[in-house]
């Protein structure tokens, strides 16, 4: 747990705080941002379009929003203890936790945080060179792609890990007063880098 920006166990941190861990977050198959309203209580996802969402603890949201920003009124989230304010499906892929903080956190979040914070913690490098990939199909043509690289070039030294993401999602709406048919393709490809190394 790193709702204080330090590690400790979640029966000391004195703040009302949901935590999911990876093991979690697969036996309930939590894949999107959207999917945490359902494990979460007091937490609400609304998601304009499909690559972003706007999340709500106990009623409190982000406030008013403008096209490309997000005024962090009351919620914050953070992706590796850096706040974003992306919270779409890159962001939830290759996770060691997320932690749902409710409640104040201006004293270690800023002034911004009096809703609640949203911390996601993705997994480090480790000393292995490993990965794994994963491919999934659906309705309307989705195609969606999930995969790591983990690569320690200097054993014990230099560790990177590189998740990367990609979905294609096609949909087709009737207008019943045209009687004509849309479509929209929707394309995502996302993949941050982390790494870590010892002197």
């Amino acid at each position: 747990m790193t709702a204080r920006r330090r590690e400790e166990s979640l029966q000391d941190v004195p703040v009302a705080i949901t935590a999911l861990s990876t093991a979690d977050l697969e036996n309930k198959m939590l894949r999107q941002v959207d999917d945490l309203k359902n494990f979460v209580p007091g937490l609400h996802v609304q998601g304009l379009k499909r690559d972003d969402s706007t999340i709500y603890i106990r009623g409190q949201g982000p406030g008013s929003q403008v096209t490309g920003q997000r005024n962090f009124s009351s919620i914050a989230t953070y992706f590796a203890e850096v706040p974003t304010t992306i919270a779409g499906p890159g962001v939830f892929f290759d996770l060691t936790n997320v932690q749902v903080l409710k409640g104040p956190q201006g004293t270690l979040f800023g002034r911004n945080t009096t809703g609640g914070a949203v911390l996601f913690e993705p997994a480090a490098p480790t000393w292995d060179n490993e990965g794994y990939a994963q491919v999934q199909f659906g309705n309307y043509s989705m195609k969606q792609f999930n995969g790591v690289l983990n690569v320690a070039p200097v054993p014990d030294k230099v560790a990177i890990r590189s998740p990367g993401s990609g979905s294609r999602l096609s949909s087709m709406a009737n207008r019943a007063c045209t009687a004509c048919r849309s479509s929209t393709t929707s394309d995502q490809i996302c993949g941050p880098v982390t790494s870590s190394g010892t002197a």
